[in-house]
């Protein structure tokens, strides 16, 4: 029978105390350094990916503009002749896409339907770095009604990275 305190069994339980209070900076260092690589390695494709989203964006609201303003031309509420526009897409330097009555930007009234571009967006539209307008008669074609319309309906478009390239308005 051992009748003094054994030495070598509380030992082992110190080092486990004093070991659950934290991590040792070689522990610290490893996992801040795969930390950053992850984070380096995910980050470009992160911003890629945000771009692509952002010219989806800007691209679904052309087009549904677009298909508002064709919409609003083959309703013809403002009883336009065949030489008239009936309805006009305009788009402002500010990112604000907006669908009026008539032949004008802006329009007289209010507007119809409106959007707005992402930031960053770059459009070209047959040619023309963001044409102020695309007008359009009462057959909802294309037509020079205002000054600076365009009748062309390809465009390309480009946010950051991302290129959407010779799409076309339907």
């Amino acid at each position: 029978m051992v009748t003094g305190p054994v030495t070598g069994c509380d030992e082992p339980q110190a080092r486990v105390a004093r070991r659950a209070h934290g991590w040792t900076l070689v522990e610290l260092a490893v996992v801040l350094g795969v930390a950053a690589l992850l984070l380096a390695s995910v980050g470009p494709m992160g911003v890629a990916w945000v771009d692509n989203a952002k010219s989806l964006n800007a691209r679904a609201t052309l087009q549904t503009g677009f298909s508002a303003a064709r919409a609003l031309a083959l309703q013809n509420p403002g009883g336009i002749t065949l030489n008239g526009p009936a309805a006009i897409l305009c788009l402002a330097g500010s990112g604000s896409v907006r669908v009026y009555v008539g032949g004008s930007c802006p329009g007289s009234g209010a507007a119809v339907w409106q959007g707005s571009m992402p930031s960053g967006t770059q459009l070209t539209i047959g040619g023309v770095l963001w044409p102020p307008c695309i007008s359009l008669n009462n057959r909802g074609q294309p037509m020079a009604g205002a000054s600076g319309c365009s009748t062309n309906l390809q465009f390309t478009l480009t946010v950051g990275q991302a290129n959407v390239a010779n799409t076309t308005l339907y």
